[in-house]
């Protein structure tokens, strides 16, 4: 039989929907912190509902990596003591302050906001690079695979679209031309992997259509 609490106030009722609104915090959890806020002093609260508030409204993220920050740039993209040529690939924010706290690591970050999951709807053009792809470049088909071949310098491989080159500098992006691996460029070419050898060539995978190799150049 479900749990039902009948409400002497349809304010503390408010309050305990929001609160219940929450991950991992049930109807009767809600109810108790709900209860717990009023006995706290005005100024306590206040201030818990302003950090919230300010928490959204108020947070950016960094223009270089999508780490939250309090401005455009974050505190490990600003420190130029960092290697910047070493880049860990994160799923979320949490994982940058995991890594973070063990002090081992001195390279910077580019956190995804999520990984792709076909169950949940969510694909490779959900997730962020340092180039917003979906509201830049609209022309491109879903997305299957990214790689960064040079700093700041991107391969996509397409569902439909085949190879395409961005350069997050210049902002520049295109489509790599097909006749060079033996598919004409009307031709809606899966891209699978895409992967760098230690002598800087290009390996592409694709369903259907083989494996190809080019120089970085």
């Amino acid at each position: 039989m479900a749990y039902k609490e009948n409400y002497p106030s349809a304010l503390l009722e408010e309050a305990v929907d929001a609160i219940s609104s929450l991950p991992g915090v049930g109807r009767r959890s809600a109810l108790r912190l709900a209860l717990h806020l009023l006995k706290q002093p005005v100024e306590n609260v206040h201030h818990f509902t302003s950090s919230i508030a300010r928490l959204r409204d108020e947070v950016r993220y960094c223009r270089h990596c999508m780490m939250i920050s309090d401005d455009d740039e974050c505190a490990i993209c600003a420190d130029r003591s960092r290697d910047h040529r070493t880049i860990c690939v994160v799923e979320s924010v949490r994982d940058v302050m995991s890594i973070e706290n063990t002090e081992q690591y001195h390279g910077v970050y580019h956190v995804l906001g999520g990984i792709i999951s076909p169950i949940n709807g969510v694909g490779p053009s959900d997730l962020t690079v340092r180039v917003n792809i979906s509201s830049e470049f609209p022309q491109l088909s879903p997305i299957s695979v990214i790689t960064e071949i040079n700093k700041g310098q991107f391969l996509l491989g397409t569902l439909q679209n085949g190879l395409v080159f961005i350069n997050e500098t210049t902002n520049e992006c295109r489509n790599l031309d097909g006749k060079a691996f033996g598919f004409s460029s009307k031709d809606k070419i899966h891209i699978t992997a895409i992967s760098k050898d230690p002598d800087g060539k290009i390996w592409v995978s694709t369903n259907g259509a083989g494996l190809f190799c080019f120089n970085n150049n």
